[in-house]
């Protein structure tokens, strides 16, 4: 792709050629590939404006990031934030994929996985084609990949997206951790729904304080596509759950109260799993899984709730929510 059109949509300053073809993009200095671009972001232990000479001996055809570098040959693109224009010109280069998909994101410190596997199984019965990136691992079309981030850096996500898209992945469900959301790898993607879990004392060496971390799971709720109830799936049981629900009103709430919005009218909980009626405020339907425990039934909740607000039917739910028989390393015997 040239240079030009690529970042076209940024604010930028062109330092060179800006008709070069670019033909990847990488912020890792040591894997640049002859014609990639080279985005140099910067890091709480290194600056990759440090490593630009690397990578352009390595082959970049041209370096993006928020400072130039003296006496460089190949064209450079300056802007204020490297990390917000390499997840851009990450979702440019690869045709805007989340455009070509449903996409849902899942924040929270736990149960993202859980969640994110019901709704895998969910869409399946629906008889859609499925992806996830999750923290066990990266899997569609019946082939998985590791996962050594939750969330990919933003060239990699956008390549992994594109690929389900053209491998005709219809529905698509990504864990976003709150470092994902505060470094913008996912500021490439749109979102037609995103789900808040809840949020507990993790991750302060990150964050610092929960207010930060507040802050940082908030942030997806600004990467829909459309605005809208069915859009913002939130937690009525957990206390940060209330203050985004409040925040972002209307919302598609759910939790073990009535007021919550999707709840169960009954429920119980044996060592084989659970069963319970889930009532949408719409309809009533009951729901057998073998996931265990109280905590479970928030995440059956938490899915039955993102399925509603895709116009997923009660059946298909239903379905999937039995066909899941366990998540890895979730309490498994």
């Amino acid at each position: 792709m040239i240079l030009r059109a690529l970042i076209e949509s940024l604010d930028s300053e062109l330092v060179g050629d800006g008709s070069i073809e670019v033909t990847g993009i990488t912020c890792d200095s040591r894997s640049v590939e002859g014609g990639e671009l080279f985005a140099a972001l910067p890091g709480a232990v290194s600056d990759g404006h440090e490593f630009v000479g690397e990578a352009v001996a390595n082959g970049a055809s041209c370096v993006l990031g928020q400072r130039p570098t003296a006496a460089l040959k190949v064209p450079q693109v300056v802007v204020a934030d490297a990390r917000a224009a390499l997840a851009s010109v990450s979702s440019v280069f690869y045709g805007a994929p989340s455009d070509r998909m449903t996409l849902v994101g899942i924040t929270g410190t736990n149960g993202k996985t859980t969640v994110a596997y019901l709704l895998e199984a969910i869409f399946t019965e629906a008889g859609f084609k499925t992806g996830v990136i999750g923290t066990i691992n990266y899997r569609y079309g019946g082939s998985v990949y590791p996962a050594p981030h939750t969330t990919p850096e933003s060239p990699e996500l956008s390549r992994i997206l594109k690929e389900m898209a053209d491998a005709g992945v219809t529905h698509c469900v990504m864990e976003v951790s709150s470092h994902a959301l505060l470094q913008k790898r996912v500021n490439g993607c749109r979102f037609d729904a995103a789900v808040f879990m809840n949020l507990t004392h993790e991750h302060l060496d990150y964050h610092d304080t929960m207010e930060e971390y507040f802050g940082a799971k908030s942030l997806l709720f600004g990467l829909l596509k459309t605005e809208g109830r069915f859009r913002k799936v939130i937690n009525m049981d957990d206390e940060w759950g209330l203050r985004l629900g409040a925040e972002l009103e209307p919302v598609m709430g759910f939790g073990m109260e009535e007021s919550a919005g999707v709840h169960p009218a009954g429920y119980s909980f044996t060592a084989k799993g659970i069963e319970a009626v889930i009532d949408t405020g719409e309809e009533s339907f009951k729901i057998t899984s073998a996931l265990i425990g109280r905590h479970n039934l928030e995440n059956i909740l938490a899915a039955v709730a993102v399925a509603r607000s895709l116009s997923i039917g009660s059946d298909d739910i239903a379905k999937g929510v039995l066909a899941l028989k366990g998540v890895p390393g979730r309490l498994e015997s």
